[in-house]
């Protein structure tokens, strides 16, 4: 996708022209009525084969080929030719499939994830990619089910390509176009008043019609737990193939209670829009007791919503995986450790290590990674095979006691993670474009950082990453900055808590040393403790507590035999 370069030359409201409209492309199902619509694809050209599909304008139907995975030439090519093919992955790589289907006259391909729950990737080239001249896209098992069910009862007719021009009216921006929160997930400490924490909204608008429109209206509103709290418009006349940046009012608010908020952007031409889907996007960011992401959470377990796992392509000693965070007012705010998931192909976790580092980012030029600064460091190893589980890490000192680093205001911080075996994949999130916030809040970026060689000195970086829309589910944990710091050991365990996130009860398995009367402490964000109690175990390995009657949020745990041995670690309720 052509992606424009952002230059915000003003914070205030108002408009600012770009000198030339991105290309809008779209997988558009025109008929039947039933499943008409836009979905969502992937497109071989974003990895430099097949037409390049921002140049291109396919209508036409959809015909299946008839061994649906097209690693040998096509037997019903009469039926192909002229028409958009589909077919299906596996078995052999996707330019051949897509080879095949052009050498029997289709004029696209719609590739079909054969994984349910998989999702959208990008697709590799392949042997046959130089000789595919048509445009190739994939789409999601779930969408390729509903749509195969349509294309067997009748006849769908599809548009693959450049929309631009296609309608008379027809206004809309990118998920990329739309300035969001600067985090999904924002911890209340650093969001405790509007000199903390703000969205300079606004958003790219593109007249991707042939005519010229007047007064069209963007509005952007926020809410919170679905009650209003902003709101906003502006005017926007815009010539046919131009588009504009129209800067809305700051939002910024006194205080911002913890909770959901949705933020939505909806442009609305006077004259009816021939293509609404684009008109609208909504976007979601929390304000929480304890974490920091750039990826969702979900609302009631606190757990990243992620997209899938990816690692870096071909062989390597070492990659790193970054997540921005920019304080500007750090207030007593403390980072306790991090929390992610990986997952290894065909192979299990255990016995596996993960480094996490939190580095101060000095340079304000952000593509230069000389003046990172290391601030706290902690190795996580995997005791068990906890695939696609997220486990945390927690900042120590040599005693193993918990040592939260303090952080500093008007600072930049990257948050990493690191492994060491090029079969692990990392946990991540694309529901988030953040390319309009690169230059607005100077922090949504997530380097990755890759040493291909074992005593390679220093790594190679890519600022952008996997891309603006690609994020690491890696959560930045917050907790309590007064009580009992020194005593906070997070234990080791040979099973964990479970379940954690929890709501009514949590099982902690626990040693012989534990036996007899154990005291245990619940400590609230604040420090305070919210449950105390002394238990006879006496004859059990497993501690279950009953939480039903502690509050939904982040707590420590603290576990105290009579012998003076203590197990600590954090715990989600989530009601």
């Amino acid at each position: 996708m052509k992606r424009k370069i952002l230059l915000i030359l003003s914070l205030f409201a108002g408009i600012m022209i770009n000198n030339h409209a991105n290309a809008q492309i779209v997988f558009l199902v025109e008929t039947p009525s039933s499943v008409a619509g836009s979905y969502g694809f992937t497109y071989s050209s974003d990895n430099n084969w097949g037409a390049d599909i921002n140049t291109s304008a396919v209508s036409a139907p959809v015909v299946v080929i008839n061994d649906s995975l097209a690693c040998t030439p096509a037997v019903n090519p009469t039926a192909i030719n002229g028409n958009i093919a589909m077919v299906y992955r596996g078995s052999c790589m996707f330019s051949l499939k897509a080879y095949h289907a052009q050498q029997a006259g289709a004029v696209a391909v719609i590739i079909v994830n054969n994984k349910p729950g998989e999702g959208l990737f990008g697709m590799l080239a392949g042997d046959s990619a130089s000789a595919v001249t048509i445009p190739v896209i994939l789409i999601s098992y779930e969408d390729g089910a509903f749509l195969r069910s349509a294309i067997d009862a009748g006849t769908l007719n599809a548009f693959i390509g450049n929309k631009s021009g296609l309608y008379p009216s027809d206004m809309g921006f990118y998920n990329g176009d739309i300035v969001v929160a600067s985090g999904a997930a924002i911890p209340q400490v650093l969001a405790s008043d509007s000199n903390s924490f703000s969205i300079p909204v606004g958003a790219w608008v593109t007249n991707f019609g042939s005519d010229n429109q007047t007064n069209a209206t963007l509005n952007a509103e926020i809410k919170h737990e679905n009650v209003s709290i902003y709101s906003q418009s502006m005017s926007v006349t815009l010539l046919s193939g131009a588009d504009i940046f129209v800067a809305l009012p700051k939002f910024a608010q006194a205080s911002y209670p913890i909770g959901s908020y949705t933020l939505t952007y909806t442009i609305s031409p006077t004259v009816a829009d021939g293509y609404p889907a684009d008109n609208q996007i909504i976007t979601y960011f929390q304000i929480t007791e304890s974490k920091y992401s750039k990826v969702r959470l979900d609302p009631n377990t606190l757990l990243p919503i992620k997209t899938g796992s990816t690692r870096a392509a071909g062989a390597y000693a070492e990659f790193t995986w970054c997540s921005s965070m920019k304080v500007k007012n750090a207030g007593n705010a403390k980072v306790h450790g991090f929390s992610f998931s990986a997952t290894r192909e065909n192979s299990s976790l255990a016995d596996k290590t993960v480094l996490c580092k939190m580095y101060e980012w000095n340079n304000k030029n952000l593509s230069n990674f000389d003046s990172i600064s290391e601030v706290g460091s902690k190795l996580y190893d995997y005791l068990g095979n906890y695939q696609d589980s997220v486990v945390s890490a927690y900042f120590e000192n040599n005693q193993e006691e918990l040592e939260p680093i303090t952080l500093k205001s008007n600072q930049l911080y990257l948050a990493c993670i690191t492994v060491f075996d090029d079969s692990i994949n990392l946990g991540y999130s694309s529901s988030i474009d953040y390319l309009s916030n690169t230059v607005l809040h100077d922090d949504a970026f997530s380097p990755v950082a890759i040493k291909e060689l074992p005593g390679q000195a220093n790594p190679t970086w890519y600022n952008s990453g996997f891309g603006t829309e690609m994020a690491p589910g890696l959560t930045i944990e917050f907790g309590p900055s007064t009580v009992g710091i020194k005593e906070n050991k997070i234990s080791t365990f040979e099973q964990m808590p479970y379940p954690n996130p929890t709501n009514n009860y949590i099982s902690i398995p626990l040693k012989g040393d534990y036996a007899g009367m154990v005291e245990l402490l619940v400590i609230d964000i604040t420090g305070k403790i919210v449950k105390s109690e002394r238990i006879n175990i006496s004859n059990s390995t497993i501690l279950n507590v009953n939480t039903s009657d502690i509050n939904s949020g982040t707590y420590f745990f603290q576990v105290k035999s009579e012998n003076k041995k203590t197990l600590s670690f954090p715990v989600v309720i989530a009601k």
